[in-house]
C-alpha cells in the first residue's frame, strides 16, 4: 500500500557505547528507523528522505521507502552470473583453479537451490553442474557432450529458471557439509 501521508524527524544520537546517530520517520502511522555511524550520513539519508517527499513520492507504508529508495532486485539470475564468472576466470586459470573454481560453483549453486516438489536430487544436479554446466564448452569429461547434455538439459532448465537471483543477501543454509 503506498501512502502520502509521511512525517520525518530530526536526527537523533543514539546513547550507546559507540556513537551512532538515527533517522526515524513514519508513514500511515507505521513508525521506521534506520542508524548510522556518523551524523553527516544520517543528515544525508533524511535529506533524501525529505526530497522524496517534496517531489510529492509515494512511500511503501510496508517498507516505510519512496519508489526512488527502494532496492531494486537484480535481472540477473544466480545461474546466469556464475556461467559469466566463470567464462571471465576459465582461460587464463591452471588445471588445478578451474577444478576449484568449478567446485566452489557447483556447492554454492546447489546450496542456493530451494527444495521444492519434483526438484532433483543434489547428487544428480552437482554431476550436471560438475560435469556439464561448469566446464565451458568443447571440453569433456567423461560422456561426450552431447550425450551428457541432453541427459542434464532438465536439471540445467531448473536452475535457468530458478527464482535465485542477485539481490540483498537472504538467509541460506550453511554451504559447508
Amino acid at each position: 500500500m503506498k501512502s502520502l501521508d509521511v512525517k520525518v524527524w530530526a536526527v537523533r544520537k543514539r546513547d550507546t557505547k559507540t556513537p551512532s546517530y538515527g533517522v526515524r520517520w513514519s508513514v500511515a502511522g507505521n513508525v521506521f528507523s534506520e542508524s548510522f555511524r556518523t551524523k553527516a550520513l544520517a543528515d544525508h539519508y533524511r535529506t533524501k528522505l525529505m526530497r522524496a517527499i517534496r517531489d510529492g513520492e509515494e512511500f511503501d507504508a510496508g517498507s516505510g521507502l519512496p519508489a526512488s529508495m527502494e532496492v531494486k532486485k537484480s535481472a540477473v539470475s544466480w545461474y546466469a552470473f556464475a556461467l559469466r564468472y566463470l567464462a571471465m576466470k576459465w582461460p587464463h586459470a591452471a588445471p588445478n583453479t578451474r577444478d576449484g573454481i568449478n567446485e566452489s560453483l557447483t556447492s554454492v549453486t546447489v546450496q542456493l537451490l530451494d527444495d521444492r516438489a519434483g526438484r532433483p536430487s543434489d547428487e544428480a544436479v552437482r554431476k550436471a553442474l560438475r560435469n556439464w554446466a561448469f566446464v565451458l564448452p568443447g571440453l569433456t569429461i567423461g560422456k561426450s557432450r552431447t550425450t551428457y547434455g541432453m541427459f542434464c538439459t532438465g536439471y540445467l532448465r531448473l536452475l535457468d529458471r530458478s527464482p535465485i537471483s542477485l539481490s540483498p543477501p537472504q538467509p541460506v543454509r550453511s554451504s559447508t557439509r
